[in-house]
């Protein structure tokens, strides 16, 4: 009924989740009074890193970017260098917000490289190579105490974003997607519903050329099909 609708509008102002907003009225019937999110209302933080840098953004209720950090990062930290970098960077970010008057209701986390998504573990990185069995839940919950965490690895974070393409997931029942940001990585997709999303294959070896891979091998796969591996062939030409 009307009055269930209109109850509903009232519940979701009340709570601040809407807000008045200016729209275009019809030519004809009644004036119709136009609502939008209210992204101050209820913020969310999304970290990622790479060997090169941490980086995150605060985003909305509508999803709308309000902020986001950058910062750089040595790619032979240690566990403690790096979780110290971590903390510095999650303060930064919680400064920021409380500066523009903004609560962080949830946080989520894309890790690469070997994590236990149970726990929010990482075992190993290779392209961080001193980084073992690093407790990136922890480090989050520590700084973000009371905040809804989720810590995903970044494939998996990459075949979430996919489901949200409806045409896509309603034309194909199994979809395999290859991401290639710092290395060769696939998931797969089946009947909507990501089946893995952690398969890293970067360091299958693939040429007979001496050219040493960060893992200490030779000839794999990241050496060529890779964002840097792309950067330096543009490079070369």
């Amino acid at each position: 009924s009307m009055d269930t609708i209109i109850s509903v509008f009232n519940g979701l102002v009340d709570d601040g989740l809407i807000v008045p907003t200016r729209g275009e009225q019809k030519q004809k019937g009644r004036r119709a009074t136009f609502y939008r999110l209210e992204d101050g209302g209820h913020t969310y933080l999304g970290v990622t890193f790479n060997r090169s840098g941490i980086y995150s953004v605060l985003v909305g209720l509508s999803g709308t970017p309000l902020f986001d950090h950058t910062s750089r990062i040595d790619s032979g930290s240690t566990n403690d260098a790096f979780a110290q970098l971590f903390r510095d960077h999650l303060d930064r970010v919680t400064h920021d917000a409380r500066d523009r008057s903004l609560t962080i209701r949830a946080a989520g986390a894309a890790v690469p490289g070997d994590l236990d998504e149970t726990t929010g573990v990482l075992r190993s990185y290779t392209f961080m190579p001193r980084l073992s069995n690093l407790d990136i839940f922890r480090i989050i919950e520590a700084s973000l105490p009371g905040v809804d965490t989720v810590v995903e690895q970044n494939v998996t974070g990459t075949g979430g974003y996919l489901l949200h393409d409806e045409e896509l997931i309603g034309r194909y029942r199994r979809i395999l997607f290859v991401s290639v940001h710092s290395g060769a990585a696939s998931g797969l997709l089946y009947d909507g519903n990501i089946v893995t999303g952690h398969g890293e294959f970067g360091h299958i070896r693939v040429s007979d050329e001496e050219k040493r891979c960060v893992c200490g091998r030779r000839g794999c796969l990241d050496l060529y099909f890779s964002h840097q591996g792309f950067y330096r062939f543009k490079l070369r030409r």
